[in-house]
């Protein structure tokens, strides 16, 4: 066995000793001192790596102010927020909630780097791909995308049910916040994960951008089901694609692709990078042409299909 297998193996048998309550994390939660770097990924650097060029960079686009930047970047220099996983109390830093989800995180980086091989056994793809949709789900609720939802979610909250309540200042309730509403979605995905339609498109080049909100749903989450069940697509690579629950007679050309790059933009609030420059150019064209002709509804068909498919198909 490789040395990669074996230690996802490991990491898949320490999650599951957590989850029993057999085993305890390395975390001490919740005030943990945090000296490690102040800039806080909220998509991975090893999640980036998989989308830089033959140089170890990226090409990125500024949504905000509809440019591409002069020269490419590394990963370490995009999809971050300075502390956005911190919280100051009483004049101290703490790492709280990089701590809470670190379990996970020791898991994610080796069973994506498999699932980005050629060839996987189909039993371990089918355990790898449960752990994409855990990652994804992971990232969506950590994205400063989702950030008005929770804004809009807490201020809902009666007061004396908002976490936290008085011992600690209003940014680190939501955050807290977020860490209470995932473990409910990820038990309801779970439930539901089994017979749902899964597969991975393989591109020759570099062909698929990644934006701030690494994910598109045909229809935005509305419920708890809808995270395990709805059309989804997300990238795992510049060069390979996950799909879920979309026809696997969808023809994924050259076209069709740039049709899902502006999507992708259109979801993404900041910042999207690239692989290709070519290919981040020829995407944003597309993205301004389909926004300004009223086409977005078009392209989200072209790329999800009209129906929903059936889990057997």
């Amino acid at each position: 066995m490789d040395k990669e297998l074996l230690a996802y193996y490991k990491l898949r048998d320490k999650l599951q000793r957590v989850s029993n309550g057999i085993a305890t994390s390395d975390t001490e939660f919740p005030f943990v001192l945090n000296p490690t770097s102040a800039n806080h990924h909220y998509i991975p650097k090893f999640f980036i790596d998989g989308f830089l060029n033959e140089k170890g960079l990226v090409w990125c686009y500024d949504k905000v102010n509809d440019r591409i930047k002069k020269n490419a970047q590394g990963p370490k220099g995009v999809f971050f927020e300075i502390n956005r996983n911190s919280a100051t109390i009483d004049g101290t830093l703490f790492s709280i909630f990089e701590d809470a989800y670190k379990v996970y995180d020791d898991l994610f980086p080796v069973a994506i780097k498999i699932l980005r091989r050629e060839a996987i056994e189909s039993e371990l793809f089918n355990e790898l791909i449960h752990h994409f949709i855990i990652f994804l789900l992971d990232l969506y609720w950590r994205n400063p995308n989702t950030d008005k939802f929770i804004d809009n979610l807490f201020a809902l909250l009666p007061a004396d049910s908002q976490p936290f309540k008085g011992i600690a200042p209003q940014g680190i309730t939501k955050q807290q916040l977020r860490l209470e509403i995932e473990p409910i979605i990820l038990e309801a995905v779970s439930k539901v994960s089994e017979g749902q339609n899964y597969y991975t498109v393989a591109f020759p080049s570099n062909s698929i951008c990644l934006g701030d909100m690494p994910m598109i749903f045909k229809q935005q989450p509305s419920k708890t089901l809808d995270f395990g069940t709805q059309p989804l697509i997300a990238p795992i690579t510049s060069k390979k694609l996950f799909v879920r629950n979309v026809s696997n007679r969808q023809f994924w050309d050259g076209p069709t692709i740039l049709v899902l790059n502006a999507i992708i933009i259109h979801y993404s609030s900041r910042m999207i990078v690239c692989a290709d420059k070519r290919i981040l150019e020829e995407s944003i064209k597309t993205y301004h042409k389909a926004k300004n002709d009223d086409l977005l509804d078009y392209c989200l068909i072209r790329i999800f299909g009209n129906d929903l498919v059936n889990p057997s198909e």
